[in-house]
């Protein structure tokens, strides 16, 4: 067994790997056999594999199988945690190397001390000494950093502005996991974002989680970040990530992580171009369900408006609106978004003690809604939201609206629907 070395300089850590007869690579480190092994990373969009993760596998003496954890706790204890994170980058590049992957990414983990403790001021010198020795590009290479592990912004943003600037991309890793922070996407603006596989989880059995998915990955899209969900274990939550304009996967879905490295892999491909029908499939009978349930709302508040230009009072002019049975309040709008009048509510929504404060609407200005703008923007068509918490109701709503001209000045009727899940 060779002892762990003294420094953990790029030198020092390539003489633990060593060579077998069928052209892999491996390295003894603790009483240990530490080999690769590759999960496949799709993209919806390309329809195929496009990176690998490394993944450290190591067996004792015995040929039992050690958890990576406990590995590396074990190299901490002894002092060589950089050096056993070295050396299963090492192992993982080596290998990816020698199975002739001329395409594609492979995302490393680094330990955060490797990444951004007392070590880290070697990495890049360490990761560009590797990847030169192997004849891979730097930007072939993705780092992977945990969202939480490194407490100190300022040496965060610092470590990887240095792996930055050798080239390198950056992947935060875990996001949703804990206490998950976008001030520090933000800050580092990482490449690509991981999504943690309790976003896969709760999306598939939680409808709520399942609507605000969509809205986390396009303000990720909007920070600068393309976005990974990790996970994925069923054709289901394959799905939601596609509804949810994720940019990757990766999970047992598509393929186990394995020894050997394809970026031409044609069981995942064979997996992506089945779910596309299933996709379509599924949208299509949700925007059915979805049509049907909201259509008696578009057609009455429409219908409603008409009766306001004609002359009618909001209570009579709304009366067909409010008897439908998710009906909440109809309300009126000027051309500046403030409220004219007061809300004329269903019974079967009676007011809540707690809200009082918020029941009279009167004057309140509407004009930043959606339902406002959009209704202003499309004269005479009916507009309606995407769910959300109404201030004047304790309810998850929608609001149907719609713009007309009513003794010649523009007006917003809108009506809230309940929106159960």
């Amino acid at each position: 067994m060779n002892p762990p070395p003294a420094d953990a300089d790029f030198a020092a850590i390539r003489q633990l790997v060593e060579s077998d007869a069928g052209g892999g690579h491996s390295a003894r480190f603790g009483g240990c056999r530490v080999t690769s092994h590759f999960q496949p990373i799709v993209s919806y969009s390309y329809g195929r594999v496009v990176a690998h993760e490394g993944l450290m596998r190591a067996r004792d003496a015995f040929d039992a199988p050690v958890a990576p954890p406990d590995l590396l706790a074990a190299a901490e204890r002894g002092g060589a945690l950089l050096a056993a994170d070295r050396m299963a980058c090492c192992v993982h590049v080596a290998n990816y190397a020698a199975m002739g992957c001329h395409d594609g990414w492979l995302f490393l983990n680094l330990h955060p001390r490797a990444f951004a403790g007392a070590g880290s001021a070697t990495t890049p010198d360490f990761l560009a000494a590797l990847l030169a020795e192997h004849g891979l590009p730097p930007n072939r290479l993705v780092i992977e950093i945990l969202e939480d592990a490194v407490a100190d912004d300022a040496r965060l943003e610092d470590a990887v502005a240095a792996l930055r600037a050798g080239g390198w991309g950056i992947a935060l890793d875990d996001f949703g996991a804990g206490h998950s922070n976008f001030d520090r996407i933000w800050r580092i603006r990482p490449d690509i974002v991981k999504l943690d596989r309790s976003y896969a989880v709760r999306a598939a059995g939680d409808p709520s989680a399942r609507r605000m998915l969509p809205s986390i990955v396009s303000l990720l899209h909007e920070t600068g970040s393309l976005v990974l969900l990790e996970g994925i274990e069923t054709a289901e939550q394959a799905m939601i990530a596609m509804d949810a304009d994720v940019d990757f996967a990766q999970g047992y879905f598509f393929a186990r992580p394995g020894p050997a490295v394809d970026i031409a892999d044609y069981s995942a491909k064979t997996i992506l171009d089945g779910l596309w029908p299933a996709f379509e499939e599924r949208r299509d009978v949700q925007r059915n369900i979805y049509r049907d349930l909201t259509a008696p709302y578009l057609n009455a508040l429409g219908y409603a408006s008409t009766l306001l230009a004609a002359g009618r009072s909001l209570e009579e002019a709304a009366a067909g609106f409010i008897a439908l049975e998710r009906s909440e309040r109809v309300f009126l709008l000027d051309a500046e978004g403030f409220q004219v009048g007061a809300n004329f509510v269903s019974p079967r929504f009676p007011a809540v003690p707690a809200l009082a404060a918020f029941q009279d609407t009167s004057q309140a200005c509407w004009s930043r809604r959606a339902y406002f703008r959009r209704a202003v923007e499309h004269p005479g068509k009916v507009q309606i939201t995407r769910p959300y918490r109404s201030i004047a109701t304790p309810t998850q709503c929608v609001t149907v609206s719609v713009s007309f001209l009513r003794g010649g000045k523009l007006c917003v009727l809108c009506g809230d629907v309940f929106w159960a899940d």
